[in-house]
């Protein structure tokens, strides 16, 4: 359902829930591999993004100790591990 989701042009995979989260934050709280992979092989996708907490996707990821979805996030070209949250912890503190 993600791939034929993703493969429309009416839909934004940046456009996030009402608490802030994007596919990709969602899929990386959740731990959800295929789905991240799929997100991150787009070019349109920021894995940069902030919920409302001031999270990234790698924040989620380290967070709930999904280590495969950390190191497939920071294989990504341009994924900073130093962005702090609202509360001041890294992706990386945890």
């Amino acid at each position: 359902i993600v791939k034929m989701l993703l493969e429309r042009v009416d839909i934004n995979p940046n456009m996030p829930s009402e608490c802030g989260e994007t596919p990709l934050s969602s899929a990386a709280f959740m731990g959800h591999e295929q789905i991240v992979k799929m997100l991150l092989d787009r070019n349109d996708v920021n894995p940069e993004t902030t919920d409302t907490y001031g999270r990234t996707p790698l924040a989620s990821a380290a967070y709930m100790g999904y280590h495969r979805i950390v190191k497939m996030l920071l294989d990504r070209i341009g994924v900073n591990p130093e962005i702090a949250h609202t509360y001041g912890r890294i992706p990386l503190s945890w």
